[in-house]
């Protein structure tokens, strides 16, 4: 990413990056780790911090490791099967079995079995069969071979689990005295586990309270001996989209500094995702209505689970669409809602352009007027797009006693209000109004970065409460 493309990012007014980086990049044998992958990591994240963002480090997997069609995420040596003939190239369960027979060449990538040299793990040369499934891309994880893989991890066979504490402990290190990272995604959208050899991981809550509650826990005890501060990010386990309707099995959060990011989509609408039969406009509106009673369902489940597990909770991706203006309606919903239930969010997947004709289609959506820090606690936010009106009451915090002696002094002794407010949604700069009138005062619009910045007054006793409207000009 390029300083050009983390500034458009910054003139939507996003300060957060879920980014995405790959253990099987880092580690490239057993115990040998490519410090110039790391280094290009390390480069990017103090970049967009330097551009503003806050950085959540997502060890990103899909389809688990290369050993599988379009896999990444699991090294291939520590990403193979349960150890098992069945599971060897050329066995009776071999991937990608059972959806299609496996096909081969010379060039395949290969792993030796760790407790036979005759045996090896191999990759298809042809994924073709497996991406035909109804579940496009995402059919590999119904495999025996990935399951197993999986579950590889979760039991720590053959250190698998050991290797991936110290993949984390070693990432840590290089990043914990960056200010602005602000979490580590343990893993994106975990599998299940051997649903073939124990068909009971399918229940609900099963893999999250057997499978990754302990390894969530194990990891987060390899972060906290190095890092102490930054909290752990985990996630339940994927399982198709009508799972997330179920709440979360984690009896207990992985420690006492987590946050639990969810992942919430519209499978009739996503653009990876096969769509057989009628795509006509009516149809694709019908599929809008019922996306909004669904995720709003799924909504509703995640925050139970934050509430009952005393966490954070964060909408870590949602999106996946092509532009239509049912899936702009869908994203305008999910901001709101998002604004609604004050929960934050990443959206999968933007490449910014830094094309002024070309632009982002998302952008008008998402880039949308917000608070970026309030010197209190928000009891509620709205932005109304169609009347061009923003609201946000919060509860002050008073001045510490520090800063009401600095009082106007050093910059860093003043509580501001900061709410990212653009010309483009304004009609130029906003206006502005607050109660009570002796709460704010020095209101500041920077047309170019679209921040208002207002100072809190430092006679405001905590607890007060302050509602600050803006609109655009008339």
């Amino acid at each position: 990413m390029t300083d050009a493309e983390i500034g458009v990012l910054a003139g939507l007014g996003w300060n957060f990056v879920r980014l995405g980086f790959h253990w099987h990049l880092y580690e490239v044998a057993p115990g040998q780790f490519n410090s110039t992958y790391f280094a290009l990591v390390e480069d990017l994240v103090r970049r967009l911090g330097e551009g503003g963002m806050y950085v959540l480090m997502d060890m990103h997997q899909d389809n688990w490791s290369p050993l599988y069609c379009g896999g990444h995420g699991i090294p291939a040596f520590y990403g193979m099967p349960l150890d098992g003939r069945d599971f060897w190239r050329g066995g009776a369960q071999a991937y990608p079995w059972p959806l299609a027979t496996p096909t081969y060449d010379s060039n395949a990538l290969c792993v030796e079995s760790p407790t036979n040299s005759s045996g090896r793990y191999c990759a298809v040369s042809d994924c073709s069969n497996v991406s035909a499934t109804p579940l496009g891309w995402a059919s590999t994880y119904a495999t025996a071979a990935v399951g197993s893989a999986a579950q590889r991890l979760y039991d720590n066979a053959g250190g698998a689990q050991d290797a991936f504490a110290e993949f984390w402990v070693r990432t840590v290190q290089q990043l914990a005295s960056l200010p602005f990272v602000v979490g580590y995604g343990v893993v994106n959208e975990p599998w299940l586990g051997n649903i073939w050899e124990d068909p009971t991981l399918l229940l609900p809550g099963q893999s999250d309270k057997r499978n990754l509650q302990p390894l969530y826990k194990r990891i987060a005890s390899a972060v906290r001996a190095v890092d102490a501060a930054t909290p752990v990010w985990f996630e339940p386990a994927t399982g198709g989209n009508i799972l997330d309707a179920l709440p979360a099995g984690f009896t207990e959060r992985p420690d006492a500094n987590s946050v639990l990011g969810y992942h919430i989509y519209c499978p009739s609408l996503q653009s990876d995702l096969p769509h057989p039969g009628s795509r006509n406009d009516t149809k694709l509106w019908e599929q809008f209505e019922l996306c909004v009673a669904m995720n709003g369902a799924q909504f509703d489940v995640r925050d139970a689970d934050a509430d009952r597990l005393q966490v954070p909770g964060v909408l870590t991706e949602f999106g996946s669409v092509n532009q239509l203006p049912q899936t702009e309606a869908l994203l305008q919903w999910t901001a709101d809602e998002m604004d609604r239930r004050l929960r934050g969010w990443a959206y999968w997947l933007l490449h910014p352009s830094t094309d002024p004709a070309h632009p982002n289609w998302e952008a008008p959506i998402l880039g949308r007027p917000f608070p970026h820090s309030v010197p209190g606690k928000i009891d509620r936010f709205n932005w109304n797009e169609t009347l061009r009106t923003l609201s946000l009451d919060f509860q002050a915090r008073a001045w510490t006693s520090e800063a009401q002696t600095k009082l106007r002094g050093a910059a860093a002794a003043v509580d501001v209000a900061a709410i990212f407010a653009p010309t483009s949604k304004f009609g130029g700069s906003p206006q502005w109004s607050w109660t009570p009138l002796d709460a704010l005062s020095n209101p500041v619009h920077n047309a170019t970065t679209g921040m208002l910045t207002l100072e809190l007054s430092p006679d405001v006793e905590t607890g007060t409460n302050v509602t600050i409207a803006l609109s655009a000009h008339a």
